[in-house]
């Protein structure tokens, strides 16, 4: 083989590289180029003719069988024939793909014509070959999927309770935020956290999260919005709530001042009533939690036993803390309402003030102050009502004090004085209106029927009655909790939907820009290969060659160069104006004019490919559009037929009327568009071509969509070739377009597509 020169067999569509490639290669008294082809029947007969080469210099992306199905059949039928891949593709998929298919080396069309000389002569005697560029990604692409595998693996152990703690964590949620989402105790969390921990090979939770992340988990909620007071000051926000504590402790000792001894039972039962229910809450709305049944209690009886009850409720937190401190810690975890979760999530006063090592909030007070302004608010307009009577008989005095009692609270509320600054801080999020309803709809609707009720049963049997009826106020809560959870879990399948949908919005324009990125890439690459090549030749041009030849063959050589340029300008160019904005300058146009402009700027290239181009337009179709726009759009258009079109074929552009507008047709007699790809064709970077961008068409179809009109694809006249069809408004019917100033209605236009 030492004696013999090395047969090189070329595989690249791109005749100008592929010529130039040819002439580099042969430079080299040692290599012989058998045959120098463009696609896989070409190769195929190319051996049959000459025999299997001693290297194959193959191109990856060409029309028919790629370059990497070629690599692997030529591979299986000649074994002693070794591939090169030369290419403008980069990307580690590929390179990857190209060595499994039996490939010994991997070179980008970039690199220099001396370098591709070298490396085929190495590859000829036994190398491997990958440059120290391509070696690493071949190495980081194969890092990857093992540590994919290993990552999966750790993954498939987990269970689905610790896959959804594992989200959270990702999220930087706490413990106890988690078990409030989840519904289970914190203690279970950091259980679950420690199996996490063990199964992924981890020790804190900043680890485990950057691992959740890595294996897709990202955010799997819409984060809740921070909540603000709005613009007031500190110094007013603590004057505001200095003044509702001071009315409410006003309230609340004048209630204490009012206890009748000889309604001592009605007190006692209160008290036993109010205690037991004190810790069962709902959250009716996000950080605000109600204490149905006791809220129901206390107004209920409010109307037995007067203003006393005021007082007497700010005790029951206490006697819930006494309880929870007697009993051994293994009973208070069996009791749901005496877990330290439970009591935390209930902000009152004394319930946190007893807490061991905590500090009383002020905004804790004013929570209080406000709940007892709203029971003071009741009792004073009932006790204007019905003077010394017993209000249980005075279902109308009832009704309004309970009016009155929510209006108070209902203004109160939306002050920024409390710890979790209730209500305010949803208007910034358009969801004060919305809270305001949900609150009538679950404390007026549903709690105050229970206060009634309440108030019969003392009316009809007494003590005995009200306790009743207050306990069962209990259903209500467990309605609401079973509701609320549900609510909980919805919204969460809605946020998850959510940051599914931002996911694939992020993915979907990373994707655009990977293909950008390719397409770009491949073809600048591409041509700075053909630029290379050309520049050698002229450099590296044979001394001994009669000048006159010279100069001919380095004036071909410099028009290749001259045509490499070219196309790395349209792809720019494209690239360029496919990433403008769509800002529309629409004014009134005659039809056939423009038609005929984009059929003159065509003609050079139409008749370097020996196609007949010609234009059919009736003269008296005006119409309103962005002049540049559309024949941008109808250049790209007709550019495309003829490059599809044969020698000697025929592309016709063709204009007529149509009820609603005017109709282009651009028809060719190439090989057409498969049904399949009808609608992929306009997609960006979409095509078939090796030296496409895949952006002309689809700048096509956003330029016409611009004018609120639409583009298509079908048969061609005869049932061969393909007929692309533009059709167009009139005029802009859109109401995205309006006339601007010092512009005539019928000019500049804006228009967002």
């Amino acid at each position: 083989m030492a004696r013999d020169k090395i047969k090189v067999l070329i595989v690249d569509d791109h005749p100008v590289f592929r010529e130039g490639l040819r002439q580099c290669l042969e430079a080299r008294k040692e290599l012989r180029v058998v045959a120098a082809v463009g696609s896989g029947g070409e190769m195929w007969q190319a051996i049959d003719a000459h025999g299997p080469p001693h290297i194959a210099l193959m191109d990856v992306e060409m029309p028919g069988e790629s370059g990497i199905e070629l690599t692997k059949a030529l591979h299986e039928r000649y074994p002693d024939t070794r591939v090169l891949m030369l290419t403008a593709f980069s990307d580690a998929e590929r390179i990857v793909a190209a060595l499994k298919a039996g490939a010994v080396g991997y070179l980008l069309k970039n690199v220099s014509p001396d370098e591709i000389r070298s490396t085929v002569e190495r590859a000829a005697g036994g190398e491997a070959l990958l440059s120290g560029e391509i070696a690493g990604r071949v190495l980081r692409e194969f890092e990857r999927e093992r540590q994919e595998v290993r990552y999966r693996e750790q993954l498939a152990d987990l269970t689905p309770r610790e896959e959804e703690i594992l989200k959270l964590l990702a999220t930087g949620e706490s413990n106890r935020e988690i078990g409030k989402r989840l519904f289970i105790s914190e203690q279970t969390v950091k259980n679950h956290v420690a199996s996490i921990f063990r199964k992924l090979r981890v020790n804190d939770r900043t680890k485990a999260a950057l691992l959740a992340v890595k294996l897709g988990f990202g955010d799997s909620r819409a984060p809740r919005p921070k909540l603000s007071a709005g613009a007031m000051t500190p110094a007013w926000r603590a004057a505001l709530r200095a003044a509702v504590i001071a009315l409410g402790a006003a309230v609340t000792l004048q209630s204490l001042l009012e206890i009748d001894p000889a309604n001592w039972r009605i007190y006692v039962v209160f008290f036993l009533l109010s205690s037991a229910l004190f810790p069962p809450a709902v959250e009716v709305l996000p950080r605000l939690a109600l204490a149905i049944p006791e809220m129901a209690t206390t107004i209920g009886f409010l109307y037995i036993g007067g203003a006393p009850i005021i007082g007497l409720r700010i005790f029951a937190p206490a006697l819930t803390r006494a309880v929870r401190a007697i009993l051994p810690a293994r009973w208070k975890e069996q009791v749901p309402q005496l877990r330290a979760e439970a009591l935390v999530a209930r902000r009152e006063l004394l319930a946190e003030g007893l807490a061991p090592g905590s500090r009383l909030h002020a905004g804790t007070v004013a929570e209080y102050a406000t709940f007892a302004l709203g029971l003071g608010a009741r009792w004073w307009i009932v006790s204007a009502l019905v003077g010394p009577h017993v209000p249980v008989t005075n279902a109308g005095a009832i009704a309004l004090a309970e009016l009155g009692g929510y209006v108070c609270w209902g203004a109160l509320s939306i002050l920024p004085i409390y710890p979790n600054r209730t209500l305010l801080p949803l208007k910034a999020a358009g969801g004060l209106r919305a809270a305001f309803w949900d609150i009538f709809l679950i404390v007026v609707l549903a709690l105050t029927p229970f206060v009634f009720l309440i108030s019969y049963g003392f009316w009809a049997h007494g003590l005995a009655g009200a306790a009743a009826w207050s306990l069962s106020a209990l259903g209500l809560h467990f309605m609401l909790r079973q509701l609320n959870e549900r609510r909980l879990r919805v919204e969460e399948q809605n946020q998850r939907l959510e940051a599914l949908n931002r996911e694939l919005e992020h993915r979907e324009r990373l994707s655009a820009i990977g293909k950008m990125s390719s397409v770009v890439s491949h073809q600048i690459l591409q041509q700075l290969g053909v630029i290379g090549i050309y520049a050698d030749l002229i450099r590296n041009a044979d001394e001994g060659t009669e000048p006159k030849a010279v100069l001919a063959q380095a004036r071909e050589n410099a028009a290749a160069i001259e045509g490499a340029l070219r196309d790395v300008n349209r792809v720019l160019t494209d690239l360029l104006v496919f990433s403008r904005d769509l800002r529309l300058n629409s004014y009134e146009h005659p039809l056939g004019r423009v038609i005929e402009e984009c059929v003159d700027d065509c003609r050079a290239e139409a008749a370097e490919r020996r196609v007949v181009l010609r234009a059919q337009c009736p003269e008296t179709i005006n119409v309103v559009f962005d002049k540049l726009k559309v024949k941008q759009a109808l250049v790209n258009i007709i550019r495309n037929a003829l490059e599809a079109s044969p020698p000697a074929g025929e592309v016709v552009v063709r204009a007529a009327e149509r009820d609603d507008g005017v109709e282009i047709a651009v028809s060719d007699q190439g090989p057409g568009v498969p049904a399949a790809n009808r609608e992929d064709v306009f997609a960006p970077f979409f095509t078939t071509k090796e030296h496409g961008t895949g952006l002309g068409l689809a700048i096509a179809r956003a330029f016409v969509e611009a004018h609120g009109g639409r583009v298509w694809v079908s048969d061609g006249p005869h049932g061969s070739g393909a007929t692309f069809v533009v059709r167009l408004p009139r005029a802009l019917q859109t109401a995205a377009a309006r006339p601007q100033g010092g512009v005539p209605t019928s000019g500049v236009v804006e228009r967002s597509a």
